[in-house]
């Protein structure tokens, strides 16, 4: 063969195998990198997830995966950043799309807007379903107002099919035991009309910080900064209300949080409740049987003193002593509350039967402050009474009025005109 003829087949060889495979795959490679495929693949997700999305770059790791640097998810109105994700590799696993996460932060003000989009995509249709979703990350950071809580081995699946929509997820504390995995579970039966997503959360051996509920329920707040819960909680949200059962306890309750931040009184100490039982209705307490058990801690005059009268704690001609504030070893019943009233069962350390509140500090041997009321049930506005000091503002407690109250202005706090007279003073009798 001619030189020249060796030489052009040479050539022609190199362009065919060499040149323009590589310029090929240069070309496919530049175009995965563009602009258009990395918006491609945040209009993809935002059609799933239902929210703004922002991505700084996209690589591809191995075959069938994505992988989206320093993603977030935006707060359609403000913009703000909601969800932060440093990296999110999205992959293939059969029929499954699987979501690996890095570095995950949730802002805990923005969870009811994350809530929301979670049940929109529950309401869909199976036919408008996007394939199910698997969730894996090693660590979740929760940003609250005061404090950060951070979860470890977060497992969780988004599933669809004719009869039920589910999202689950579990996960530990940071620095939890392998046993104390905490579940939560989101449903929605496509047959149920009207239509309702019930929330399940089991603790199991773990506990939950309380503060983690505060942006979808505000009480939560009350409970103070070092509460947890320990147990299993039911809920139903419809369009006319929520509604379920609640039972678990809850630990390090702040009393002075509870109870003196709310209302004109002063009660301090740690709390133990224990909740045997709760009833939701419509947001609303139903019935329950649960127990408490706290101190030592601190009490106001004005709180003994209404509590013991309104809810017969005391007999009325009980000398109360004159202090302002008085110490108290250990405040320890279990209570019941339904339609009926308010029972209450006095397990105080004491050698009055039926003790509620104990103080040893002036005698060293324990005295009773209250005990169980002889009278039982005690009406639930009897609490409201020693909660609450006496008004000029008064409304009857009913179901009517409760609708007023809840759709109409209130004033606030005012003084009666006229001043009642306070209890006498001087030493606490023994109760018997």
């Amino acid at each position: 063969m001619h030189e020249l003829t060796r030489r052009r087949i040479c050539r022609v060889a190199f362009v065919v195998l060499c040149a323009l495979p590589t310029s090929g795959i240069l070309a496919w490679g530049a175009a995965r990198r563009s602009p258009a495929r990395l918006a491609a693949h945040v209009a993809e997700l935002e059609r799933a997830i239902g929210l703004p999305i922002s991505v700084e770059a996209v690589s591809y790791p191995r075959p069938g995966a994505t992988l989206l640097h320093s993603l977030e998810l935006h707060d359609p109105e403000t913009g703000a950043a909601m969800l932060t994700c440093r990296l999110l590799e999205v992959a293939s696993d059969g029929d499954r799309c699987v979501l690996r996460a890095s570095s995950a932060e949730i802002d805990a003000a923005f969870v009811p807007q994350l809530w929301q989009a979670l049940e929109r995509r529950l309401r869909r249709t199976a036919h408008d379903a996007d394939p199910p979703w698997s969730l894996v990350a090693r660590e979740l950071t929760w940003r609250g107002p005061h404090a950060a809580q951070t979860f470890t081995d977060l497992a969780g699946q988004l599933v669809a099919d004719d009869s039920v929509h589910r999202a689950e997820l579990a996960f530990h504390l940071a620095g939890a035991s392998a046993d104390e995995m905490i579940a939560v579970r989101a449903s929605r039966r496509a047959a149920d009309r009207p239509g309702a997503t019930n929330v399940t959360l089991d603790t199991g051996h773990g506990s939950l910080p309380a503060n983690v509920f505060v942006p979808l329920v505000e009480a939560a707040a009350c409970l103070g900064a070092r509460a947890e819960f320990r147990g299993k909680l039911s809920i139903d949200l419809r369009p006319t209300g929520w509604a379920g059962h609640l039972a678990g306890e809850f630990d390090a309750v702040d009393l002075d949080s509870l109870v003196s931040a709310q209302f004109p009184h002063t009660l301090s100490g740690a709390a133990t409740l224990r909740v045997d039982h709760a009833q939701l209705d419509q947001g609303r307490l139903v019935e329950a049987a649960a127990g408490v058990s706290a101190g030592p801690g601190v009490i106001s005059r004005s709180l003994l003193v209404s509590a013991g009268s309104m809810l017969g704690l005391f007999d009325r001609d009980t000398m109360i002593p004159a202090s302002q504030h008085l110490p108290f070893d250990r405040m320890t019943f279990d209570v019941t509350i339904d339609e009926a009233g308010l029972r209450f069962l006095g397990l105080a350390p004491c050698n009055t039967r039926g003790a509620m509140l104990v103080d040893t500090s002036a005698t060293g041997q324990p005295r009773a402050l209250w005990t169980q009321p002889e009278r039982q049930p005690q009406p639930v506005v009897a609490l409201l009474r020693a909660l609450v000091p006496e008004s000029e503002v008064q409304v009857p407690a009913t179901r009517e009025s409760d609708w007023l109250i809840h759709h109409l202005p209130v004033p606030p706090l005012a003084a009666p005109a006229a001043n009642v007279a306070s209890p006498p003073t001087g030493h606490l009798r023994s109760l018997k």
